[in-house]
């Protein structure tokens, strides 16, 4: 993906659909009930600015620990929850602190194997992520791996 294209996906995101997610996760409840995909805001402080954000983002849940996985790859929310390494996973009133830890190596491509195949999200690793998961090598894993940031989350 070019630079010009993430600018203007994240443009489109951060303008227009994340507020608007925002508002429907945090006052009616949107996407949050279910084990698998479930929505929340992620509230992260700023690496620079110290400043609150918050993002909508999708938890997977693989063996009983809750994954987040950034579909836009190095986004900003991702470069502040690397340095932090603590958030918020908000929904409606509910605020849960929670620890991440990013995924390398083994762990981030067994994630990968296991989300391509999962039935909930393999139409998103086709389409967002442009995974052939129909066909899925090690070399395939490997670009995803590359490309998008995930996080294993603990509540503290």
């Amino acid at each position: 993906m070019t630079t010009v294209n993430y600018q203007r996906i994240a443009l489109l995101y951060k303008g227009f659909t994340n507020p608007i997610l925002r508002f429907l996760v945090l006052r009616f409840g949107v996407g949050s009930r279910g084990e698998q995909d479930v929505m929340r805001i992620l509230r992260v402080q700023g690496r620079k600015s110290g400043r609150l954000y918050d993002v909508p983002v999708r938890l997977a849940l693989l063996d009983g620990q809750h994954y987040i996985l950034s579909m836009l790859g190095e986004s900003q929310w991702v470069r502040n929850l690397r340095t932090n390494g603590i958030a918020e996973l908000i929904v409606g009133k509910t605020i849960e602190p929670i620890r991440a830890y990013e995924l390398y190596g083994e762990e981030k491509a067994s994630f990968f194997q296991w989300y391509c195949k999962h039935p909930k999200y393999e139409m998103r690793a086709r389409t967002v992520l442009s995974a052939d998961t129909m066909h899925l090598t090690a070399a395939e894993v490997d670009r995803l791996a590359h490309l998008y940031p995930v996080f294993r989350l603990e509540l503290i």
